[in-house]
């Protein structure tokens, strides 16, 4: 009898429990990398500018005598290729992003070096940026939205406040550029405190913990001016997009190149919880939780009585 009470609290106790049980811990929310995605290189989705780029005054001086390239981001059309790009089930695939280059106080004709494609590589392809502007600026960001989450990710909250999460990238190539972790919480975008400067892996775990973060509006512009910014510490508790941010705000001669292999997301975020059985009551959670520790303790006087 001591058998069959003790059983049947017991029951209750983890039917309680999973009723309640509603955080998924460490979901790959973000899983970009691999061999699959090109055969041979396959250009962004950006209209094929010249690469010539267009006269100007790009550097907001009131002198047209500038020359530049840019791409706007946005979060409707994906920079990632249109055809020929291919996603395998459990990975990443569409990414979303805009670029920014000029060449300052010299519009004459000469084309820039432009790599700005989904290139293929036996260990593993690459998303690859590398313009050279010769006396100017470069930025380049790409980014991953909530609609394409892995593992549950797309519809549920998403989180990045605990041990077990974090973001990660892994750069065969960085030469003349800054990186900064990009994160959209809620309705507005953010970039970390925190900086990629050299290439191979960069992670951040715990972001919520280990960066602070500053208000950035990619659509507005690409530029973030970190200098002006204001890093706080913040809550990420409602995750709808992460990615990268890169930038030479001062380029003299030489060619910003970034080349990523990887991208990885690791979130918790909360399920609803589990529908009632059928013909069962609904009952408040407070109730469950109630009925979860009575089935505990009796389980506990249960056991030791028939010790």
């Amino acid at each position: 009898m001591r058998e069959t009470r003790f059983f049947g609290w017991a029951c209750v106790a983890v039917t309680v429990s999973a009723l309640l049980s509603t955080t998924a811990q460490g979901a790959a929310v973000v899983n970009w990398g691999g061999t699959e995605y090109v055969t041979g290189n396959k250009a962004f989705n950006d209209g094929n500018p010249s690469s010539y780029g267009t006269a100007g005054d790009w550097d907001g001086d009131g002198v047209a005598n500038d020359r530049g390239i840019r791409h706007a981001f946005d979060e409707i059309t994906p920079l990632s290729p249109v055809s020929g790009y291919t996603t395998l089930a459990g990975k990443s695939g569409t990414f979303y992003g805009g670029y920014d280059v000029a060449r300052i106080g010299s519009n004459s004709s000469w084309n820039f070096t432009t790599n700005k494609s989904v290139f293929q590589k036996p260990a593993g392809d690459q998303i690859g940026y590398e313009m050279t502007p010769g006396f100017g600026y470069a930025h380049f960001v790409v980014a991953f939205l909530k609609p394409d989450f892995l593992n549950g990710g797309s519809a549920n909250t998403n989180y990045l406040d605990a041990d077990d999460t974090s973001i990660s990238i892994n750069l065969p190539t960085l030469e003349n550029m800054t990186g900064r972790f990009m994160i959209k919480n809620g309705q507005q975008w953010y970039v970390s405190e925190t900086t990629i400067t050299a290439p191979g892996l960069a992670t951040l775990a715990n972001p919520s913990e280990n960066s602070r973060w500053a208000i950035y509006n990619p659509v507005s512009a690409l530029d973030f001016n970190a200098p002006s910014a204001t890093f706080a510490n913040l809550n990420l508790n409602d995750v709808q997009g992460v990615g990268y941010y890169f930038e030479n705000d001062n380029v003299v001669l030489v060619t910003p190149k970034c080349w990523i292999s990887e991208m990885a997301v690791n979130a918790n975020f909360e399920r609803a919880a589990a529908p009632p059985p059928v013909g069962a009551v609904p009952l408040p959670a407070a109730v469950w939780a109630g009925l979860g520790l009575m089935g505990a303790v009796a389980g506990r006087r249960a056991l030791r009585r028939g010790r």
